[in-house]
């Protein structure tokens, strides 16, 4: 007898995300919530994004990462961390790092990401927002006449 041209099988795809191999736990401290990451952060990091977005919206200034228990961080671990960076400046908000584990480190002395979650003032809202617009924190402000004044030399007038 032929067989049906068409099978009884699920045409469902089986879940083939890779496992979330990291945990977050945050704490609020004043206007800002710490962070502590511990596990790997690779692709499968991603699965956090969500939980790691609403810690973001309940802070009131950002988010201070301790990534110092952090084996293993990859790009995939990088991009779930820029993604909140991203969001955090859309919200006026910043996101720094507090501690993190040589191999974090590793990572972001290769890519240059580093600078991207350091602030001289990470409790300031307006920082957050001029880091949104392009400004660099700790740049010297040009006076406010748009002219910088230089000292004479003495004796010249």
């Amino acid at each position: 007898m032929p067989e049906p041209a068409h099978s009884a099988q699920s045409l469902a795809m089986p879940d083939t995300r890779p496992p979330c191999l990291a945990t977050i736990e945050a704490v609020p401290i004043g206007e800002r919530t710490v962070v502590t990451c511990r596990g790997a952060f690779d692709i499968g990091a991603r699965e956090l994004q969500s939980e790691l977005w609403a810690v973001l919206d309940r802070s009131a200034t950002g988010v201070d990462l301790e990534l110092d228990e952090v084996g293993f961080c990859d790009c995939g671990g990088l991009n779930v961390l820029l993604g909140l960076r991203r969001e955090a400046l859309g919200q006026g908000k910043t996101v720094t790092f507090r501690t993190y584990s040589p191999t974090v480190e590793r990572l972001l002395e290769l890519t240059g990401a580093r600078e991207l979650f350091v602030t001289e003032h990470p409790g300031r809202p307006e920082d957050a927002r001029a880091l949104a617009a392009g400004a660099v924190l700790g740049a010297v402000p040009a006076p406010a006449s748009g002219v910088e004044e230089k000292p004479q030399p003495a004796g010249s007038s």
